[in-house]
């Protein structure tokens, strides 16, 4: 008797790779039960999501970079700032006037740290505790994955600030140690989704349009 199709229920002849109806793998052994049958999320479907994500995150921390440029505090423009200190400290003659010229390059440094890293190093934090939240991100959803709870459903806000700080704190300072796990463990789990209690997951084709639907508006929001 021929096997079964668990993405779309055809039949499958014997010792086939792929379903010949929807093309998905016949391999299905890597399903979990999470309210429902959810086949884990391939690996390179999550490295695609990820580096689609970084990129997004880069460019908002580029544009953020131009901005401070233009307004004057760009982080390539410091060398510029110190010449002027050293510049300014061998023309003073008091001490007064040694301590003006440190507190003129000090707002200059402040300008370009705030401008060139901590706005940008928030927003992106803002970003990926968003997407940790609602499940979605715009990698993600071009993916075709998705971030779930043990019942199937969105991570929500507790678990999806503690994935993003974990990802932060724990997975990523090590080599990004905490992302290669998920090569060899068995659910395909990062730290991250191990401490924070989530599953990422590829939308069956069956639940494709519907996700689809309903994530269109949180990634435009993004």
């Amino acid at each position: 008797m021929d096997e079964m199709c668990g993405a779309c229920g055809s039949a499958l002849p014997a010792n086939a790779a792929y379903c010949g109806a929807c093309g998905e793998p016949a391999n299905w052994r890597d399903q979990i039960d999470l309210g429902g049958w959810l086949r884990t999320a391939p690996m390179g479907k999550r490295v695609l999501a990820f580096g689609i994500d970084i990129a997004v995150v880069y460019g908002a921390h580029t544009a953020f970079n131009v901005l401070g440029m233009i307004a004057g505090f760009g982080l390539q423009r410091d060398a510029r700032y110190v010449d002027d200190y050293r510049d300014c400290i061998a023309a003073a003659a008091t001490a007064e006037a040694r301590a003006d010229c440190a507190s003129e390059l000090l707002s200059h440094l402040w300008g370009a740290l705030l401008v060139g890293l901590i706005v940008p190093f928030v927003i992106a934090m803002v970003y990926w505790a968003g997407c940790n939240v609602r499940g979605v991100s715009v990698g993600k959803y071009a993916a075709g994955i998705r971030i779930v709870n043990a019942r199937g459903g969105r991570p929500g806000v507790g678990r999806g600030i503690a994935r993003t700080l974990a990802a932060l704190l724990l997975s990523s300072p090590i080599l990004l140690l905490g992302y290669w796990w998920a090569f060899w463990q068995p659910q395909r789990r990062t730290w991250h989704d191990m401490i924070a209690g989530t599953y990422a997951v590829r939308v069956p084709p069956s639940g494709l349009a519907e996700a689809d639907a309903t994530d269109a508006a949180t990634i435009r929001a993004l």
